[in-house]
């Protein structure tokens, strides 16, 4: 250890970060982990500041000597090197790289930034009359009442926007009360505190020690465990209950879903959709909590049976929502036995939630709303189960994805899509399904004639390929994540319904290895666009298509 190691713990402002990261007085180290947090992490961030709960401390490190290697963006923006004062973010990266994504004015910067990361990611608005915060729908604009989050931290930003927006409503009265939820959450950021644990002096192999004991994974206590505690009566353990589900729906491959999910679905089981905090010691203490508890779980299992079943979510981590489990568990509660036509409907809800980005997208007062239009959809109501807050305006799906990462919902939508469609979009049963892989066409390396070719696109979108693993072994070849053994000539006519086809084929056999993938992503596209506009969504393919 080094002997000038020291640890200095204080309390910084929320806009003191800021203005060291734009400075470049902070930098992330190379063996930190890339952004992975989502629209959803994001705005739970955010709001756990507007209520001023803490978001825990950021452990900064300062090396006794220069290290290089540095991480090139914080918040989808490049940030200069500041190699004289350098310190290093060991912990709170995401929450970080966050704050100064969506706080930092990209008018008046003078940071370079990645624009697509920072459209898909940053763009948070807040909603003055929901007093909410939320990300506009593509190709939408926003309404006036709905202010960027980092105009809100800069009383002359703010005053611009104000004078621009604030004159469309007509109303005296509405426009002070914007003003003053404004100023509330304003005064809230300007005066918000983290705490940081410096530490001083720490050689590079200390700073990486510290980085993994601080990232090890630890025992986290799940909502029904708290429930449990509340909630024991004669003949009912809650917690138990939970398990015993878990066990049922293992055959499923759901087996590993976050329990606080599953508590989720409790919780909207009393007639309101629960997606945020709420006080479980209320719920678990009401005298019809047992009663209401093991009359949903059997709907749970069959929620998760159904995604399993007629959309081959064959695992959890492929449920594009958390939420939509609420939604089909209430479709079950209504419908004992549902026929084909009742089925489809909500088959057609899953697929356009999912492809329009819909939960993400929407803000907590739209999901609600959502929620009851779908109740009155059960009841009768309502011809069809997808809310639609702007009739007008067809909902958007984003571009085909580069990659299929299991992080984002749309690449859960292209392979649930691809998993469907390789299997005519009939249903499966579990007993005939262990689950599914992510296959590659083509390897890393392919040697043909004594010289080697190096696939650049290997980890792209167009070159995986789901693959049903089902109990038999209909194809051998599957159990090897190398596939190019479809591209032989020995299979022509076969796999299309992989989208493998005889052009592909005589590519592969003249090395043309860039084509086999412009020609599986031109025709994978192709179907996932009919797909997509058959369920009367807007999306645009490239043109050459």
């Amino acid at each position: 250890m080094s002997k000038k190691l020291s640890i200095e713990p204080r309390v910084r402002s929320l806009l003191s970060y800021l203005e060291d990261i734009e400075n470049g007085l902070l930098q992330i180290p190379s063996f930190q982990r890339d952004y992975v947090w989502n629209r959803d992490n994001i705005k739970d961030l955010f709001d756990s500041i507007k209520n001023r709960y803490p978001v825990g401390s950021i452990l900064l490190w300062k090396p006794g000597e220069q290290i290089g290697n540095d991480k090139e963006s914080i918040g989808s923006y490049y940030t200069p090197k500041n190699n004289s004062e350098k310190v290093y973010i060991l912990d709170g990266f995401q929450r970080l790289s966050t704050l100064f994504g969506c706080l930092t004015n990209p008018e008046k910067t003078s940071l370079k930034r990645n624009t697509d990361e920072w459209n898909e990611l940053y763009p948070l608005y807040y909603d003055l009359e929901e007093e909410s915060f939320i990300y506009i729908r593509p190709k939408s604009q926003p309404f006036p009442y709905q202010v960027p989050i980092y105009a809100l931290i800069n009383s002359s930003d703010f005053r611009q926007f104000a004078r621009h927006e604030f004159e469309k409503i007509p109303n005296e009265t509405t426009i002070e009360t914007y003003y003053d939820r404004a100023d509330q959450l304003s005064r809230v950021l300007l005066e918000y505190q983290i705490a940081s644990v410096d530490i001083n002096n720490a050689d590079i192999s200390e700073a990486v020690e510290i980085f993994s004991r601080v990232n090890s994974k630890g025992q986290s206590i799940s909502f029904d465990w708290m429930a449990n505690a509340l909630s024991i009566k004669e003949g009912f353990r809650f917690g138990s209950e939970i398990d015993n589900l878990v066990e049922e729906i293992k055959v499923y491959n759901f087996g590993k879903i976050d329990r606080n999910i599953l508590f989720r679905c409790i919780q909207s089981s009393f007639g309101k959709l629960y997606i945020d905090n709420t006080k479980i010691e209320v719920l678990a203490k009401r005298e019809d909590f047992a009663a209401v508890t093991q009359y949903s779980l059997p709907k749970i299992k069959e929620a998760i049976q159904f995604l399993y079943e007629e959309l081959l979510v064959l695992d959890n981590k492929l449920l594009p929502y958390n939420i939509q489990l609420i939604f089909i568990m209430d479709f079950f509660k209504k419908f004992e036995n549902p026929n084909n036509t009742e089925k489809e409907k909500l088959k057609k809800w899953f697929w356009i939630t999912t492809y329009s980005n819909y939960f993400t997208n929407y803000s907590l007062a739209n999901q609600r709303k959502a929620y009851y239009h779908f109740q009155d959809f059960l009841n009768g109501k309502e011809p069809e189960p997808v809310y639609n807050d702007k009739p007008n305006l067809k909902f958007a799906v984003a571009d085909f994805p580069d990659k299929i990462v299991m992080g984002s919902v749309r690449a859960k939508a292209l392979t649930l899509f691809l998993l469907n469609y390789s299997n005519n979009f009939v249903p499966v049963k579990p007993e005939n399904v262990i689950g599914f892989k992510l296959n590659k066409l083509l390897p890393p390396i392919i040697e043909k004639n004594g010289y080697f070719h190096f696939i650049d696109d290997f980890a792209s979108a167009e070159n995986t390929v789901p693959l049903i693993e089902f109990t038999h072994d209909f194809d051998s070849v599957i159990k090897s994540k190398d596939l190019s053994n479809w591209l032989s000539k020995k299979n022509e006519g076969k796999y299309d319904q992989y989208f493998v086809n005889d052009k592909m084929r005589d590519d592969y056999q003249n090395l043309e290895f860039k084509e086999v993938l412009k020609e599986r992503a031109e025709i994978v596209q192709m179907a996932e666009a009919k797909f997509i506009w058959d369920l009367d969504l807007e999306y645009s393919i490239p043109i050459e298509l």
